[in-house]
């Protein structure tokens, strides 16, 4: 993500040095509003996803090691994820508090599924070091939005039977894995909720999770890796943030803003290849093939062949219900 290697692979914009001067007047523009902008890209993400699922939303932080944490809200999508919300701020405490700063997130994304008058369950997944928080959990369902966290063993949890134990106590009489209606957060005044163990022979510990969904059967955190994938794409697995050497968070923002519109359009890139038997065989040499590749790759691969042929490279969100996933990205 050197703005001039960017440039350079974005011929059919302009010279590389006047795109080079673009992205930079574009990194600098302290006009562009943070809020409207993830408001948009969530509009667009969103209303581009087929209508007959429910809009999987993952939150996480990634960082580039002393110099700048992130917080992202990522929409799931077929074993990738599409940034949609993301705040950036010194590697230091964040600004405002964790809790405020995801709800002022998933806040936006809820202002573009009402805008685009979308009625489809929005469900928040999260790990243990944002999930284990009764706070956000009130603030998630005060939007209107479903919640799947996972959360510490040592969270007390209250059976139908009125039986309080910490998860980790209930699994000797409940067995390894289990889903009851239970509450949960004795401390702040117990929760309903859905509470679940999971743990399969393929994972080093349980999974404990607390979740507002009838229809959740806790499966579907493992999702949540989808996001990890996500942060390998944008950093040293391909946009390699690592080297924009942007360090103001306003700047930063502004600088993921581009990155999150390239990831999006490759993953539409993507999704047309993976569809098309005459692109899998160009690109990837093969359906089979193609299955054993990660979807990042293909996508880049695409975008690369059109160059190099002098093809019209589309810019176009389309994300296909039909889409199938690649071996490498299924968790």
């Amino acid at each position: 993500c050197g703005l001039n290697a960017a440039a350079k692979k974005l011929p059919f914009v302009g010279n590389p040095a006047t795109v080079e001067r673009r992205i930079q007047r574009f990194i600098a523009n302290d006009k562009i509003d943070h809020a409207e902008s993830c408001r948009a890209m969530a509009k667009w993400v969103i209303g581009s996803l087929p209508e007959d699922k429910p809009v999987v939303l993952l939150v996480d932080e990634t960082g580039l090691k002393d110099r700048l944490k992130a917080m992202v809200a990522a929409v799931a999508f077929k074993g990738r994820s599409i940034p949609v919300a993301w705040r950036r701020c010194p590697n230091a405490d964040w600004q405002m508090g964790l809790v405020d700063l995801i709800t002022e997130m998933l806040g936006w994304v809820r202002d573009a599924m009402d805008a685009l008058g979308d009625d489809r369950k929005a469900i928040v997944i999260a790990d243990r070091g944002i999930g284990n928080s009764p706070s956000l959990i009130r603030e998630i369902v005060g939007l209107g939005m479903f919640c799947l966290m996972r959360v510490t063993k040592k969270v007390r949890v209250m059976m139908e039977d009125g039986q309080v134990s910490p998860f980790d106590e209930l699994s000797d009489a409940l067995g390894p894995s289990w889903r009851r209606k239970a509450r949960a957060f004795k401390k702040s005044g117990w929760i309903e909720r859905w509470a679940a163990r999971l743990w399969d022979c393929d994972r080093a510990e349980p999974w404990f999770l607390v979740a507002n969904c009838p229809e959740s059967e806790g499966r579907e955190y493992g999702i949540r890796m989808w996001i990890e994938l996500m942060f390998r794409n944008l950093k040293s697995g391909g946009w390699e943030w690592e080297r924009s050497r942007v360090w103001n968070p306003d700047r930063a923002n502004r600088l993921w803003l581009a990155l999150a519109l390239a990831y999006a359009w490759m993953a539409s890139l993507g999704a047309a290849v993976f569809n098309s038997d005459k692109a899998v065989k160009e690109v990837a040499g093969g359906r089979s093939r193609a299955a054993r590749s990660a979807l990042f790759r293909l996508d880049v691969d695409m975008f690369h062949l059109c160059l190099e042929r002098g093809r019209r490279v589309v810019c176009s969100l389309l994300f296909p219900s039909g889409l199938g996933r690649a071996a490498k990205s299924v968790v």
